[in-house]
């Protein structure tokens, strides 16, 4: 679950018409429905990718299947269309342990009315 709050400036020059502003992304909670851990719980993290910039939440130690989260992030309003959300999971106890891929998410922007 994330909290996205869009502040955006409608600016005209010419017959050109600019968005500016900011986007605040602040990934909140998961609910996954299976467990990559063998033994012990899982260590989720989440990365937000919006065109060339990427944010990394910090890992939940021990969160299981249920982690959360209270980082935001704050992305320049770009023309980039999609934003991709990607959860994982790691043992931070095991510094060589292998990093899974525990779910996606991609989010289209709604089209700004003219």
């Amino acid at each position: 679950q994330m909290c996205i709050r869009d502040r955006y400036q409608r600016r005209v020059h010419g017959m050109q018409t600019y968005i500016t502003g900011k986007l605040l992304v602040k990934p909140t909670r998961a609910k996954l429905t299976r467990d990559t851990e063998f033994m012990g719980k899982m260590d989720p993290y989440v990365k937000v990718q919006l065109g060339g910039t990427t944010f990394r939440t910090k890992t939940h130690n021990n969160a299981g299947k249920v982690p959360s989260w209270f980082d935001a992030f704050e992305f320049r309003r770009t023309s980039e269309q999609v934003m991709d959300c990607l959860l994982y999971t790691s043992d931070a106890a095991d510094e060589r342990s292998s990093v899974d891929l525990g779910g996606r998410r991609i989010i289209k922007k709604k089209k700004q009315k003219q």
